[in-house]
């Protein structure tokens, strides 16, 4: 049904049989710049970045939250998932999605990344605050829904 809006061009065409040539240019001229505005944004709504699933995961920094037995507690955009790695990781050190495999997913260490209470460049970009000293709440996370980061700089 909604493919249908994209015929509508061609479905105002009879305006030309049905009424004189006054008001039926007039009305098509506002039917196809009706339409071109719903095609672009269509268009820029299908290059929108995926926002869920799988494919939303890869390659997003987290925090490692402790270990239970092989398998690491990680945060990942507000949630938290059972992770696998190569790398020794501890409590506080920041990782990076790189594949996801069921319900785990596998991590990286992020190499040069800072830990503590020191956010990651991109994670303060993906916050929306400015690059910099960036810090946030001791003992709260990065992605916390109920205390939102503070930047220092801004």
């Amino acid at each position: 049904m909604c493919h249908l809006i994209l015929l509508l061009p061609v479905l105002a065409i009879p305006l030309f049989w049905l009424f004189p040539m006054t008001i039926a240019v007039p009305a098509y001229a506002v039917i196809l710049i009706l339409s071109g505005g719903i095609y672009y944004l269509a268009i820029r709504a299908m290059r929108q970045p995926v926002q869920t699933g799988v494919e939303a995961l890869m390659h997003r920094t987290g925090e490692v939250l402790g270990k239970e037995g092989s398998l690491f507690q990680v945060r990942v955009r507000s949630e938290v998932w059972a992770a696998e790695s190569t790398d020794s990781l501890r409590p506080g050190d920041y990782v990076e999605v790189v594949a996801v495999e069921e319900l785990r997913l596998k991590v990286r260490r992020l190499p040069g990344a800072l830990t503590g209470n020191t956010l990651l460049d991109s994670e303060a970009r993906e916050h929306g605050l400015n690059v910099g000293i960036s810090h946030r709440f001791t003992g709260r996370s990065v992605h916390s829904p109920f205390r939102p980061p503070i930047a220092l700089t801004m």
